[in-house]
């Protein structure tokens, strides 16, 4: 080279993979991430559960890869094509805002919108509430005979059947002034009421009252009125 010789750089772009390579490209990331997605399912059975109240098909498939990922790929699109549509009605609704039946529309969109924002809240944070709730027994002592309690805190009172309380050795404190009929969805016949007897729940006495009504399927259940016992001897 000599004296005051240009020298010219030309950046290349590098060439296009072909439509098909890109294509294939793409299949392997979205069966990367469905793969993912499965393999989290299976080491959080936590997650499964909460997958299969809502798609039950899903969760049922998770030990099928070829199957989980045809299921997972049609839920993407139906919830891809849903937002479409939202999206499009939402366009046709802003092209006549002054409209008032437009505007009732809108209005409900945006509540919507607002709904799901909440449910994934929840669900990110509160994932428990979406959970099947079983019934609720607990191991308990009365007069030292043990049972297993049935909790209804949706029940005023705490009641006992009456071979419950002969087992319990308490009958011979029953009340018979407090007799009764019990009525709700059907009857049942209140026998009277046992004013105080040990309860254990745990490492903890407490003295409990108990309503003896014939009809009851459980041998006890704790009340409304059990429960808030147990709960002011637990805070204090």
């Amino acid at each position: 080279m000599e004296d005051y010789d240009m020298i010219m750089l030309r950046v290349q772009q590098p060439a296009a993979p072909p439509a098909a390579e890109q294509q294939d490209e793409q299949h392997s990331t979205v069966m990367d991430d469905v793969e993912k997605v499965r393999l989290q399912m299976l080491g959080d059975q936590a997650l499964c559960d909460l997958v299969r109240q809502t798609y039950p098909d899903l969760a049922a498939s998770v030990n099928d890869p070829a199957r989980f990922h045809e299921l997972l790929t049609k839920i993407e699109e139906s919830r891809v094509k849903a937002e479409d549509i939202k999206r499009q009605e939402l366009k046709r609704l802003n092209d006549d805002p002054f409209n008032e039946e437009s505007q009732r529309k809108i209005l409900e969109l945006i509540q919507q919108e607002a709904v799901m924002e909440n449910l994934n809240a929840a669900l990110e944070h509160n994932p428990e509430s979406f959970g099947r709730v079983q019934m609720l027994y607990v191991p308990i002592e009365v007069n030292g005979h043990k049972i297993k309690a049935f909790v209804d805190s949706g029940a005023q009172a705490t009641i006992m059947n009456p071979q419950c309380a002969e087992d319990c050795n308490v009958m011979y404190l029953l009340d018979k002034n407090f007799q009764g009929v019990a009525r709700g969805v059907g009857t049942a016949k209140i026998l009277g009421r046992i004013h105080s007897a040990p309860l254990k729940i745990g490492k903890a006495f407490l003295p409990c009252s108990f309503t003896v009504m014939e009809g009851t399927d459980v041998d006890l259940l704790l009340g409304l009125d059990s429960t808030c016992v147990v709960l002011r001897r637990l805070i204090h």
